[in-house]
């Protein structure tokens, strides 16, 4: 199992409405929880959670209990998922800014310095669905992709597998995960 310190993680409420994000201080494996820094004032310990962690190989996703809140530090029991979306894997809104590193149609690459800016729409264990300006990506671009919250980031792999244009002059456009060897996930 991936160990999820210091990684982002994006937590919502049984109805799957986006509670906070926040970042991974802690991930103990043999007992499967993880510890935040919390961001979660509102929940009280023993309220079902569902929270998405972004790590360097995409996203998982893991249904929790909320457990006690001490020196702004909060601990979630994480477990097994189930979709209630009637999807493999549910999306989840995360609305947040990620960053373009690098973007490859072809055999050609494009290095952003400083990173480009995009905003993400929603994110699930697979994926997760981009905007950006109309043109910018092409189905099939390899990109590299990274995600900031507080002090934490993560780069992702993934490719373009769909464009939605939107009356903004704006696209929205489905990024698939690929794992650092390039093996779809």
């Amino acid at each position: 199992m991936i160990n999820f310190s210091r990684c982002p993680a994006v937590i919502y409420d049984e109805g799957g409405s986006l509670i906070a994000k926040a970042i991974i201080v802690d991930h103990d494996r043999k007992t499967m929880t993880v510890t935040l820094l919390d961001g979660l004032d509102s929940v009280k310990a023993g309220t079902r959670l569902g929270v998405l962690i972004i790590h360097a190989e995409g996203a998982s996703e893991f249904s929790a209990t909320a457990r006690g809140s001490t020196n702004g530090y909060r601990e979630l029991a994480i477990f097994n998922q189930r979709s209630r979306e009637g999807r493999a894997a549910p999306r989840r809104r995360a609305d947040m800014p990620a960053f373009i590193k690098t973007l490859t149609v072809g055999e050609s690459t494009r290095n952003f310095r400083p990173p480009f800016e995009v905003f993400v729409k929603n994110i699930s264990a697979t994926g997760m669905l981009i905007n950006a300006p109309e043109g910018f990506f092409t189905a099939g671009a390899s990109t590299e992709i990274i995600i900031r919250i507080g002090e934490s980031e993560t780069l992702l792999r993934g490719e373009i597998v769909r464009k939605t244009s939107q009356p903004d002059m704006t696209c929205d456009f489905g990024f698939k995960f690929v794992t650092p060897a390039g093996k779809i996930k």
